[in-house]
């Protein structure tokens, strides 16, 4: 099978997926009301989802509990087959599982994190013990995300997030197509950086880390995810950084601002000459 008939297949088992997922939650309302929708009891056949062609991950929980916030960790199992490599498919293997996410926590379809005791590797992904499950819920075309990543890749970016996309069954019940894919985190299968001297960080309108400010120019809010190593006066060093890094962003935003405006001027020409 050719590389491209290869990538139409997974798009279309994906696609499959997603309509699947659709079927199940047709809304997009984000409250706090949807905590407990997803526990709802929702049986799929399992030929079903078997037939997708992508793997099936089931989770289950300590005594059936429920993962309602994003702060304390549930004892669970999670387990892996129907891998289109037998290799990825996982036994029943110990972890904790925990919600995730900012405004995607408030959808019914939620996302979470899931952490290993050891270090594990899970569908050919480098080993780690952190990992998460996208509910791409507000993305009814679940390929947003992985369209950005397969872009990343295509140019060669130092680190682009890995990921598989799987049908997720919590406790039983079938409760859509995820992304299971890494954690950023600063490691070297990861993000591969010298914590002494370099930085992990964010654009975060949150603005909930322990290391965080704003930036002098646009008030950009910054925050910074390696916190562990992080003193006042690295601090201090980062916030001069962001300042420079801010003013050639701006700078090369204008550069661009004037370039499109005159490849649009340009285009216009041109559909007024055809025309």
């Amino acid at each position: 099978m050719t590389h491209k008939k290869k990538l139409f297949f997974k798009l279309g088992a994906v696609a499959l997926a997603a309509c699947l997922a659709a079927f199940i939650s047709c809304t997009d309302e984000v409250t706090s009301d949807n905590s407990l929708a997803m526990y709802e009891p929702y049986m799929v056949p399992k030929v079903l989802l078997q037939d997708a062609g992508i793997p099936i991950v089931s989770i289950e929980t300590k005594n059936n509990q429920f993962i309602l916030d994003k702060e304390n960790w549930v004892d669970a199992s999670i387990k892996i087959g129907n891998a289109e490599d037998e290799s990825w498919n996982m036994e029943p293997t110990d972890m904790q599982i925990r919600g995730r996410g900012n405004t995607t926590w408030g959808c019914a379809k939620k996302p979470f994190a899931i952490k290993f005791d050891e270090k594990t590797k899970i569908c050919g992904m480098p080993k780690h013990k952190r990992w998460v499950l996208i509910a791409n819920y507000l993305d009814h075309s679940h390929l947003k995300n992985e369209m950005a990543f397969y872009l990343s890749r295509q140019l060669g970016l130092d680190y682009t997030v890995r990921g598989k996309f799987v049908n997720l069954v919590l406790n039983g019940n079938y409760v859509g197509l995820y992304w299971l894919g890494e954690q950023i985190k600063v490691n070297s299968n990861r993000v591969d950086i010298d914590e002494d001297n370099d930085y992990l960080i964010e654009m975060d309108t949150y603005f909930d880390e322990t290391w965080k400010f704003k930036s002098q120019i646009k008030k950009f809010p910054v925050q910074v995810k390696n916190d562990d190593t992080m003193l006042r006066k690295k601090s201090m060093r980062l916030r001069v950084f962001c300042t420079h890094l801010t003013f050639h962003t701006l700078t090369i935003q204008k550069q661009y601002m004037m370039i499109h405006s005159k490849t649009a001027l340009i285009l216009t020409h041109l559909q007024n000459s055809i025309v």
